[in-house]
Parts: C-alpha cells; sequence; structure tokens
C-alpha cells in the first residue's frame, strides 16, 4: 500500500511546492491511485477545482530548468509542455509501485538468503 507520505516525499523529489494546493491533491491522487487504480477523483471536492489546483502544481514545477527528475521522467514532452494530469499521476503511482516492488524483492532475497 502507497501511504500519502511517500506519494508526498515523490512530488519534492521531483520539485513540487507543498504551499500550493494541488500539492495535496496531487499526493492524495498519486497515493489512491497506486493502491487501487480505479480510484480517481476521491477528494471530496469539485473534479474541476481538483485539476485545476493539480495543473497548476504541475506547470510550475515543470517550468523549473533545475528539476532534471521530472523533466526525465517524461522524456517525451517539451520543455514548453508539461504532461497532462493524468498521465502524471498515473505515470507518478506506477513510478512508487514499482520502486515499492523492488524493495521487497530484495528484502525477501536478502531474508531467504539470512534464513537457516
Amino acid at each position: 500500500m502507497v501511504l500519502l507520505w511517500q506519494s508526498s516525499a515523490f512530488l519534492l523529489r521531483l520539485g513540487f511546492f507543498p504551499q500550493h494546493a494541488g500539492f495535496g491533491y496531487l499526493a492524495c491522487a498519486i497515493s489512491s491511485i497506486a493502491a487501487n487504480p480505479m480510484n480517481y477523483y476521491g477528494h471530496g471536492i469539485s473534479r474541476a477545482k481538483a485539476t485545476r489546483c493539480m495543473r497548476y502544481s504541475i506547470a510550475i514545477a515543470w517550468q523549473s530548468q533545475e528539476n532534471k527528475e521530472f523533466h526525465a521522467l517524461f522524456k517525451s514532452y517539451g520543455d514548453e509542455f508539461p504532461p497532462p494530469v493524468s498521465e502524471f499521476i498515473f505515470r507518478s503511482a506506477f513510478e512508487i509501485r514499482s520502486a515499492q516492488i523492488r524493495e521487497s524483492e530484495t528484502d525477501n532475497s536478502i531474508s531467504s538468503v539470512l534464513k537457516p
């Protein structure tokens, strides 16, 4: 299960600013999508407001040229246009889940070696 703090840490690593309203919506959406891909926009606010806030946060983080990791994650987009909200959320959830799976596989292989 992806926790909210893992999604928040991922967003911080990509250069997002927690003071923007979209940060919390993105973190919540990423963690819920990673846990269950059928959950989307379950924030208790209007879909338009959540999308607008998330789009703003993505655009601000995308404009910073210092965010090499963010730009590397979405290589197919030019420097001018950021990825769409839905693609960003699903790709982020995929990256976090993949990291968790790799970590659990590493833990399992280490524990199997250490067992007598």
